[in-house]
This record gives C-alpha cells, structure tokens and sequence, in this order.
C-alpha cells in the first residue's frame, strides 16, 4: 500500500511540473519558445539519454550553434564561474544565453555527484527542476574566490593551472564563430555537432 501511495505522488509530482512547464511555455515569446524547447530536448537526449556529463562548454557551444543555424536565433555563450554555496571556491562554468536570459541543462547530472552537488536545469532564467543545491552564476571571480583559489594552489599547482588555463581557453573560443566550430568539429565522433544534431531531431 505503501509503494502504491508512493508512486501516486510521484506521478502527481510529475503531472504537476510538467503544467507548469507547459503554462510557462505559453508566456514566451516565439524564439523564446524555440530556446526553450530546443534546450528541453537537449537536456532530455543527450545529457539524461546519453549521459553526457561534465560538458558545459561543449553543450553551450554547440546549442549557440544549432540555435543560429535551425531556428535562425542568435544567443551568446557566456563562459563565467558558478559557485554552489558550500565553500568561496568558483567552478569554470559555461551557459547559454538569450535576450540576457540564461540557460543551463547541464548540472542536473554531475560526472562525481558527491563532489560536484547537482544544480537546477533552468531555461531562460525559469527554474524547471531543482537540484541538491542552487549555484550562483557570475562572470568574475569574488575577492573571497581569489584568496580561495590562492590557497588551493599552493596544495595543487598543477591542477589549478590546468584548469585556468582551460578557462581562457574556453573564453577565447566563445567569442569567435569560427573557433566554436572549429572546437565542435574536433570533438569525438558520438559528441561532435551533427552527432548531437541528430539526436535533438524529431
């Protein structure tokens, strides 16, 4: 009786988000709506359906690009920092965004979960689901994530370099056309753009 009583209220929680996310559907305007259903689709067939985890800069380059050249919307990747509220330490993050409206589809499933706690799928600044924790989005770096970062370099130079140095990168790239499809040209078979273009087909 119990299981029963439990998966009524899941399919109720379900029914629940699902109108609500339909009803928010409706207040948007049409490109809006082509953002949003488009980014639905990715988070639901390629990051939850293939499990592509830990690829933020891929995913937000390579939706700029399908965006611009299917539906004939230009967004802006941002490549920013994200903090999870646990400690001042800022993350190298990449998202999308439209008309100044973010969206993110790729925190709902982290590659270590219990390391990098889940965030919220949000699409055009409307949260659809929640996660473990709510991450702050930004495009510098706090003084407090500064001293943070400072700290953790005398324990692991290396690691931190590398990932700083991944970061320029990533801003780099996400300020030239060419470069972003240079960079989705080079990923792997299964993850470059007409792979995960075939994938949001209907």
């Amino acid at each position: 009786m119990h299981i029963m009583g439990e998966a009524q209220r899941r399919k109720a929680e379900i029914e629940k988000v699902s109108r609500l996310y339909t009803d928010w559907l409706a207040t948007l305007t049409q490109s809006e709506r082509e953002v949003a259903q488009v980014s639905m689709r990715a988070h639901e067939r390629i990051v939850k359906g293939k499990r592509l985890l830990g690829a933020c800069y891929l995913l937000s380059f390579f939706l700029h690009q399908y965006l611009k050249r299917e539906k004939g919307i230009e967004t802006t990747v941002v490549v920013g920092w994200i903090n999870d509220g646990t400690t001042p330490l800022m993350i190298s993050h990449a998202w999308l965004e439209f008309g100044g409206k973010k969206s993110d589809i790729t925190l709902t499933h982290t590659e270590h979960p219990d390391a990098q706690l889940t965030g919220e799928l949000i699409i055009l600044e409307h949260v659809v689901r929640s996660g473990r924790v709510k991450y702050t989005y930004h495009r510098q770096r706090s003084k407090e994530a500064v001293i943070a970062l400072q700290k953790l370099r005398e324990e692991m130079p290396w690691a931190v370099d590398a990932k700083e140095a991944e970061h320029l990168q990533m801003e780099e790239i996400s300020e030239s056309e060419a470069m972003i499809q240079k960079y989705l040209n080079a990923a792997p078979d299964d993850r470059n753009y007409d792979a995960l273009a075939r994938l949001l087909a209907n």
